[in-house]
């Protein structure tokens, strides 16, 4: 997700306003907002990745420059960063130095968020499949090309402005990489909330071990007005997170601590917490996929 344009306001395709018949809401209906006609393009994102039908590609090493830098709190001597639930996911700002290039992408490009999709269970959620299969959710760092230009705002709707990691997550054992931020989750249940990190932890600790394979292809914003400026990265292995750790992910609520109150109940109802926060995967539309074959890893 990215703050692009003021009248997207969220992953359900509400603008400013809400739609006013409830069921024509979702990716479904994106295009019908004005400025969505991009929704509808040629090369939109998330995709099916079919590894088979990918074409093998030699690129150059990657070079990642600041990703085993510390994100933390108040912590001294640490970057000062902080955790949101923003009423559509949970994101986290990155305001520092967080660099990477090589891998076939042709700048340099600045890191400067990254954020979470996931389902109502454990059977869906990841946006990107593989072979058709799904994953429980997926994280998504976000750059822009650095070299180019000043600012995210004047890149996100230029070809190739954006790159984004991506990274699939199933069902696997606890990570403890990923603690400093299912532990802060409790402390941002409902929208708007924010929290300062208690533990510190390098961005890199959040990639697969193995980033040396990985999938390539030009897509979009998976979000609107679903931009197709993005350069894409799937890396090809994914990361485990325990169901407990996934389970903290769909507690959170997108509508904001005052609303639910307003409501008379001790809690929300069920159909304001954050349970579909993903896209449908989208048509080819004879765009290639790489598949690298690099074997080397510079931080």
């Amino acid at each position: 997700m990215l703050k692009t344009e003021k009248n997207f306001k969220s992953f359900g395709g509400k603008g400013g306003k809400r739609a006013k018949d409830p069921k024509q809401r979702g990716p479904k209906y994106w295009s019908q907002l004005d400025g969505g006609e991009n929704c509808n393009g040629k090369s939109q994102s998330p995709i099916d990745i079919v590894p088979l039908e990918t074409k093998q590609k030699s690129f150059d090493k990657w070079k990642f420059v600041g990703y085993d830098n510390e994100i933390a709190g108040d912590q001294t001597g640490a970057q000062v960063k902080s955790i949101v639930n923003n009423g559509r996911t949970v994101q986290v700002d990155l305001e520092g130095d967080y660099f990477i290039s090589g891998g076939g992408l042709p700048n340099t490009f600045k890191a400067v968020q990254f954020h979470f999709h996931w389902g109502k269970d454990n059977t869906a959620g990841g946006e990107h499949t593989r072979n058709g299969k799904t994953y429980a959710a997926e994280l998504h760092i976000v750059h822009y090309d650095y070299d180019t230009f000043d600012a995210i705002n004047h890149a996100i709707r230029r070809p190739k402005g954006l790159a984004v990691l991506g990274v699939w997550i199933e069902v696997g054992k606890h990570n403890t990489a990923f603690d400093p931020i299912i532990d802060a989750l409790q402390r941002i249940q409902y929208k708007g909330q924010e929290w300062l990190f208690e533990t510190a932890f390098p961005l890199q600790d959040l990639l697969p071990s193995d980033v040396n394979q990985f999938y390539r292809y030009d897509g979009s914003l998976t979000t609107p007005g679903c931009f197709e400026s993005v350069i894409w990265t799937m890396f090809d292995q994914p990361v485990q997170l325990s169901k407990r750790q996934l389970a903290e992910l769909r507690k959170l609520r997108e509508s904001s601590y005052t609303a639910c109150q307003k409501l008379g109940k001790d809690s929300c109802p069920d159909d304001v917490f954050i349970e579909k926060n993903y896209r449908p995967v989208q048509p080819l539309n004879n765009r290639l996929v790489y598949r690298n074959i690099v074997k080397n890893l510079e931080l």
